[in-house]
This record gives structure tokens, sequence and C-alpha cells, in this order.
């Protein structure tokens, strides 16, 4: 799985850049839990200081885009700033060979659907 992400806005450290972790990708998947946060229904669930030392922020300007394989971790701070957006679009692409785990995916949607209710979301 390949993720591609196009910044719309100016992108950095302010309005919540992308951070990705240096050789995750060669680490395999990570145990993932709730995440709380509108858009991130997913996160690493014993994230912590040694990733965070080996992580990497990217500062993008607008028709900027990074790609990364799914098994990299990656992800965005909150936006701190009032006026500023951090608008991008992002696709992602599957390979052939990409196959959905059923009982993964059944533990995704329903953790997702809790998380929506909690966030008072309709789905």
């Amino acid at each position: 799985m390949l993720t591609v992400w196009l910044a719309l806005d100016p992108v950095d450290d302010d309005n919540g850049c992308l951070h990705y972790v240096r050789g995750s990708h060669l680490r395999g998947v990570r145990a993932h839990g709730a995440s709380h946060i509108l858009g991130f229904s997913q996160g690493i669930t014993d994230f912590g200081a040694d990733d965070e030392a080996l992580e990497t922020s990217v500062h993008l300007q607008p028709r900027d885009a990074v790609a990364h394989w799914g098994n990299t971790i990656h992800r965005a701070r909150p936006n701190l700033t009032a006026a500023r957006h951090r608008r991008a679009f992002a696709i992602v692409f599957r390979g052939e060979s990409c196959r959905l785990d059923e009982a993964s995916h059944a533990r995704y949607l329903a953790s997702l659907r809790k998380q929506h209710e909690l966030l008072g979301l309709q789905t």
C-alpha cells in the first residue's frame, strides 16, 4: 500500500505537518487502537519517546507531495494556528496482491463506529 499526500496549503510545525518515524517501515505492523481524534481514527498504542526520537517533520509548500508505504509510522500534530489551514489531497494505492484481513477490518469498523458515536457524529 502506498499513500501520496499532496499539500494544498503551506504546511509546517505550527499548522500540523506530517511526521514520519525513520525506519519504522522495517519493523512490521504495531498494535493500533482508537485515537479519539477526528480524521485520525487509529493510532499506535505503544507510541513513545523512542519513536519520537526517530521522527522527521516534513514541511511542504502547495503542490509539494510526499509518499509513504503503509507500514511507515506517520502522524500529524494539531493545527495550532487560528487562521491557517492544513488542506491536502491524499490518495492510497493498493497492489493487486493486497488482501483484506476480514477480522481486522471488522474490528476497525466497530472501533470507528464507536468513536463516531462518542464524537456525536452520524455514520
